[in-house]
């Protein structure tokens, strides 16, 4: 029988828009019970409204700061049980030439993706919120494997959710919970619009230079998180998705800023 997620617990931290609000309605499509996570409310009142048009299975949102470890770990205490917990929350990527870098850059891009991941991790290690055969489940991104220039603390970044998800798995196997992340390649999310002119001359790289002449959807996405969610025996893993298309635009889409 198909492994079905009718009734469980979903919880996605940055879910109100990009490849969050994407996994977050693949998941209630499938039945799930899903929350939704993230610092505006407003943001999560039009997200879950437009979840809950689509299925009569309940839907929550709650207001929340991963940089917050304290309020942050007792609002996940208060859902719990939870069967899979989901960090998409990207971030801000700052691009810095390394003369004009100082600390301040490298903590505005660390603070809510990677400090964020190890809020969440430590919050399933200390406390029982994910029950045996629960998992968690981060995200990475493209420059963890294929840095381009201006980006190398954007690239340590996500090698560290990748090497922290690795980590991660081996501390929470006892509890017989699973830690995987999603590492996608160039995704069109609104991150990535930092204005109608350089949105469109990055698409314009895109189809130069992407193996399929296109950019990736937050649905094409989201696909990989069910499929984590679903495999019983993943863990430690890392799917990448556009691995290739990656090396080929990331160092030119930087050039477009």
């Amino acid at each position: 029988m198909a492994k079905t997620f009718i009734g469980l617990r979903i919880v996605v931290v940055g879910g109100t828009a990009g490849i969050g609000f994407a996994v977050a309605r693949q998941f209630v499509e499938a039945g799930a019970n899903v929350t939704i996570v993230c610092r505006n409310e407003s943001q999560i009142r039009l997200a879950r409204n437009q979840l809950m048009a689509l299925t009569t299975s309940p839907v929550d949102g709650f207001a929340g700061d991963v940089c917050d470890e304290t309020s942050f770990t007792q609002l996940l205490f208060d859902i719990a049980p939870i069967h899979h917990l989901i960090f998409t929350a990207e971030g801000q990527f700052v691009r810095a030439d390394s003369n004009e870098f100082t600390l301040s850059h490298g903590k505005k891009i660390f603070d809510a993706k990677f400090w964020g991941s190890v809020v969440i991790a430590n919050a399933a290690i200390m406390h029982d919120i994910i029950p045996p055969g629960g998992s968690v489940i981060l995200t990475a991104g493209p420059s963890a494997k294929n840095g381009g220039q201006r980006s190398s603390i954007d690239s340590a970044l996500n090698a560290g959710v990748i090497a922290l998800a690795k980590g991660l798995a081996l501390d929470l196997a006892a509890k017989k919970i699973r830690v995987n992340v999603v590492c996608p390649s160039v995704v069109d999310t609104p991150n990535w619009r930092f204005s109608p002119r350089r949105h469109e001359q990055a698409r314009q790289e895109a189809t130069k230079r992407l193996a399929f002449g296109l950019v990736a959807t937050p649905n094409e996405i989201a696909d990989a998180y069910l499929c984590l969610a679903k495999a019983d025996y993943a863990t430690g893993s890392n799917i990448e998705i556009g691995k290739h298309a990656a090396m080929l635009f990331f160092s030119s889409l930087l050039m477009c800023f």
